[in-house]
């Protein structure tokens, strides 16, 4: 009998969709789909389960099929905790293993480990979906899009007719940089979806785009392949300046999937890109998404609990508390940190929660004298919340050309003065110092297109009445080597904790040049002369053309076209034209 409701509980689970990515066990469901309740099978299933299962090592198979079934179930509570515990049990029963990460990928992708994905792989390494898991999870968390790129092409070798396999590898391929091979996945993955549904794709024309976004309406990972789907033909359109058809495309998304908020948070974006501040952050504002931050940063439970800020609140908040929440990256951060003190003259109290990185900095800013900065959450009489990039929606000031909050630098030399002397006795006499900033964060969907190689600086560096000052963290060794051909630069990696640091360092300089980064925000918001180096496709906030920003008066843009290369615009830069003014 017991036996009996092992073998049942087997084939239920394999006639069940793998509805969360549970290993594929078609191999073992072949083996015991044909199970007959007459003795005369029993010694041939018998065998068939303790050969596959290796019960000859007295692995706890009962409990490993109870966790499954409890998966199936959707009993998903405490389940990553189960199949670690029977692991431990069973530490040489490769299937948990896989089991363990499969299901982590699926319910908690953000939050697994790297060394598990690779110990998967290590027994399992044709398995489609770790692949193109872990190919992803290099792409969009650590960073390392080139080599996710080889785990994605692998999943495909292995699955050649998954189109969720082939956008991810579309999406991988364009955000390194390979712009055709990127539109090919991705009209290859279209047609693979218009095949099954008896339509024909050939293209990215607005038609095929509407049919696919339709068929996806029914699709099982509908959510995920919309959301890629969108962004990736914006971005592809973006890059052509098609920038009316990215709003087009999505908007008819948005119509067709109104659950899926992403999709008006991107609409919000498209109408930043072409100007249209005010209706794109109206946008932004209403797609509600939950979490704005990101992974690295979690929000608490009672978040929910807290009234969101509207627009009809506004002319009430004198006897308020406000929580504002910093979100997206550092730039963002610095640039929208200026209608903060905007929304305090309204409310009575404002506290703003984010990254200590950046909280140390903001605390030197004579402007926030009265606002109560948090890096982790303080509970406490909150009225109301809201996200720092909501501010120009419910200010009405998305039009306003406000200036920048300011630093108070004496303050901040005074207290970093064993930085300043440490940067002291590196620094070169009768020099003009440069900051350098070549490369934004590895994880930013357009990194490629707005970062240089440092090798493209290279003639600068050669000029021997600057010295230069590299302001990048985490700088690889390739780039390292770069760099230690050249004496008269400094690299500040080892001197920075904090954004404070690194506005202390700012303050020492007479000019910054930088790619599209988080550091053009910090050099305008303290008023040094910083030149702003844009691949032709850039943020909405620098505009389509002009050299001078509407953000910042010590900033100068110089825009690159795609034919040109990056050494021969930073040929144009006079040096020592621009320190002098």
């Amino acid at each position: 009998m017991k036996t009996e409701i092992k073998h049942k509980i087997i084939d239920n689970y394999f006639k069940k969709s793998l509805k969360y990515h549970v290993p594929n066990f078609e191999i073992i469901y072949k083996a015991f789909s044909t199970i007959q309740k007459k003795s005369k099978n029993y010694c041939k299933i018998k065998f068939l389960r303790e050969n596959f299962f290796c019960y000859r090592y007295n692995f706890d198979i009962e409990n490993f099929l109870m966790i499954i079934y409890d998966i199936q179930s959707n009993k998903l509570e405490k389940i990553d905790d189960k199949i670690r515990l029977f692991i431990k049990l069973n530490p040489n029963f490769k299937l948990a293993i896989l089991l363990l990460v499969r299901v982590n990928l699926t319910l908690n992708f953000f939050k697994i480990q790297e060394n598990e994905i690779k110990y998967a792989l290590k027994y399992f390494p044709e398995d489609a979906f770790l692949n193109n898991s872990y190919g992803n999870y290099l792409s969009l968390i650590s960073g390392n899009k080139k080599k996710g790129q080889k785990f994605l092409k692998k999943s495909i070798v292995i699955e050649p007719y998954n189109e969720e396999y082939l956008i991810d590898l579309a999406l991988n391929s364009f955000t390194i940089g390979k712009v055709g091979p990127s539109k090919r996945f991705l009209i290859r993955a279209f047609k693979l979806l218009g095949n099954k549904n008896n339509i024909i794709i050939e293209d990215l024309k607005f038609d095929n785009l509407k049919n696919i976004l339709i068929i996806l309406k029914h699709h099982k990972n509908k959510n995920k392949l919309v959301i890629l789907s969108v962004l990736l033909v914006c971005m592809i359109f973006e890059y052509y300046g098609k920038f009316s058809d990215t709003i087009k495309i999505n908007t008819f998304a948005c119509q067709l999937f109104t659950d899926i908020k992403e999709l008006k948070f991107k609409l919000g974006i498209n109408y930043l890109n072409i100007g249209k501040n005010s209706c794109g952050f109206k946008l932004i504002y209403e797609a509600n998404i939950d979490n704005r931050i990101g992974h690295k940063t979690p929000l608490p439970i009672y978040q929910g609990n807290i009234p969101r800020l509207s627009k009809k609140d506004i002319p009430f908040l004198n006897k308020s508390h406000i929580l504002v929440w910093l979100e997206q990256g550092f730039g963002d951060h610095i640039h929208f940190a200026r209608y903060i003190n905007i929304l305090k003259k309204k409310a009575k109290k404002i506290s703003v929660i984010g990254p200590s990185s950046i909280i140390e900095l903001f605390k030197y800013s004579p402007d926030f004298t009265d606002i109560i900065f948090l890096s982790k959450l303080k509970i406490d009489n909150y009225c109301f919340q809201t996200y720092l990039f909501d501010l120009p929606y419910l200010l009405n000031s998305s039009r306003e050309k406000i200036k920048s909050f300011t630093l108070s630098i004496e303050k901040l030399r005074k207290n970093k003065k064993n930085l300043l002397e440490k940067i002291s006795h590196s620094t070169l006499i009768n020099k003009k110092k440069i900051g350098i900033f070549f490369e934004g964060s590895k994880n930013h969907l357009h990194n490629h297109y707005r970062s240089i190689p440092i090798k493209q600086f290279s003639n600068i560096f050669n000029t021997s009445e600057n010295q230069f000052f590299l302001l990048e963290k985490n700088i690889n060794a390739a780039d390292t080597e770069a760099i230690n051909l050249h004496t008269n630069i400094i690299n500040c990696n080892g001197y920075i904790k904090d954004w404070s640091d690194t506005a202390c360092i700012v303050s020492e300089l007479d000019l910054i040049i930088t790619c599209d980064s988080s550091l053009a925000h910090l050099g305008g918001c303290m008023n040094i002369p910083t030149i702003i180096l844009l691949n032709e496709v850039c943020d909405w906030r620098w505009g389509k053309r002009g050299r001078k920003s509407n953000l910042y008066s010590s900033v100068t843009i110089m825009r690159k076209k795609k034919e040109d290369e990056w050494h021969k615009m930073l040929e144009k830069v006079n040096l020592n034209q621009l320190i002098s003014t």
